[in-house]
């Protein structure tokens, strides 16, 4: 199988990491779609309990019917997560399938920074996504829906509506994610 590795922080996934998957799923060979929540964050970003990031990323991929899969794999490394280890991790667990590593444009500025960013490129293709206001990705740009907005709204008492799925807010209200701090 070709399976896209879809690698982020996803505090909160949003409907444009749903877009991503549906667009891919459809107009792509890839066969499946796996999220990998980062367990601990390379740049020491703050970021919600991995738990909750998790089940937030199985609510996001519960209307795929299993073409979108979530993988603890980053909390079994239980290392920072540098996305080279995860490919190697990855590729050594399911030799029988072919990765691709999918990137939006946005992302693909701060991959320079990424640990042995020139051996990673040799190990895995990087499938990368187009995003409003940045160059470097394909067509069609991905909406300018971030994580970062939906947690200054929640933050500041504003509405989410339209930028996360309806689980995934129902998920955040109820255990109060993102009120204040990450």
């Amino acid at each position: 199988m070709r399976i896209g590795l879809y690698g982020g922080s996803f505090n909160p996934p949003h409907v444009g990491h749903g877009m991503v998957c549906y667009y891919l799923l459809e107009t792509s060979p890839l066969d499946s779609i796996w999220l990998i929540p980062t367990w601990c964050h390379a740049f020491a970003k703050p970021l919600a309990p991995y738990d909750d990031r998790l089940e937030l990323c199985r609510l996001l991929a519960a209307p795929f019917s299993g073409r979108v899969q979530v993988s603890d794999i980053e909390r079994r490394r239980g290392a920072v997560s540098f996305t080279i280890d995860t490919v190697r991790a990855l590729q050594t667990l399911h030799p029988e399938h072919i990765f691709e590593w999918i990137i939006g444009a946005d992302i693909l500025l701060e991959a320079e920074r990424w640990k042995e960013y020139p051996l990673l490129k040799e190990l895995i293709a990087f499938r990368v996504l187009g995003r409003r206001g940045y160059e470097g990705g394909g067509e069609p740009a991905m909406p300018e829906v971030s994580s970062t907005t939906v947690r200054e709204r929640l933050r500041q008492g504003q509405s989410i509506e339209g930028l996360v799925p309806r689980q995934v807010f129902e998920y955040i209200r109820r255990k109060g994610l993102y009120a204040e701090g990450a």
